[in-house]
């Protein structure tokens, strides 16, 4: 990776702050919140974290400071993000038309149903 993208890139940080090579002085592109995001998902971090959000009123200079030298060193601190559960199409029509409701608590409500309650329903509004 050259110098010029090295330097772009956010992530650097997150590599910095995790594997303890490089202290970055440049923090222009350092984002709070996607260091907490990234960082939160893990249990040794977890607590820092939240020290850091109690914390809001500190700059990017005091925040990456306190990682660097607040977090132990690990080589595999990175997870996926979770994402929103999306289901089938028409169980989502199915749950907005019985419940009257928009398409963001049909995905709540069916996170909770059951197949065989959503299968219920289905029959009960089956027609004919």
């Amino acid at each position: 990776m050259s110098a010029e993208n090295e330097k772009a890139d956010p992530w650097r940080f997150h590599k910095s702050i995790n594997q303890k090579i490089g202290y970055q002085t440049d923090l222009n592109e350092y984002s709070i919140y996607v260091m907490s995001r990234s960082l939160s998902y893990h249990e040794n971090a977890i607590t820092t974290i939240n020290i850091l959000n109690n914390l809001g009123w500190i700059d990017k200079e005091l925040h990456y400071d306190f990682l660097f030298y607040g977090l132990p060193k690990a080589f595999r601190r990175m997870s996926k993000w979770t994402r929103p559960h999306s289901y089938d199409e028409k169980d989502v029509e199915l749950i907005t038309d019985y419940f009257k409701l928009n398409a963001h608590r049909a995905n709540e409500y069916l996170s909770i149903l059951t197949k065989e309650q959503v299968e219920e329903i289905r029959k009960r509004t089956t027609t004919g």
